[in-house]
């Protein structure tokens, strides 16, 4: 098995990683705590979106 990761083709030929961190419902100051080390780790994939009204943690 290849420890290589994975990746998605989008429609526009953008390639993202098939794995990734989602956001939704993460519990108040935990979210960002959560994005730092997951990009500390080399995660690139981060699942969020407005509507789960925790941008000010994701980005933080």
């Amino acid at each position: 098995m290849s420890n290589a990761i994975r990746f998605f083709e989008l429609n526009t030929g953008v390639k993202i990683p098939s794995v990734g961190l989602g956001t939704w419902q993460a519990s108040p100051g935990v979210v960002d705590d959560s994005v730092a080390a997951t990009v500390k780790f080399g995660y690139r994939h981060i699942d969020c979106a407005q509507l789960y009204d925790n941008e000010k943690e994701v980005v933080h």
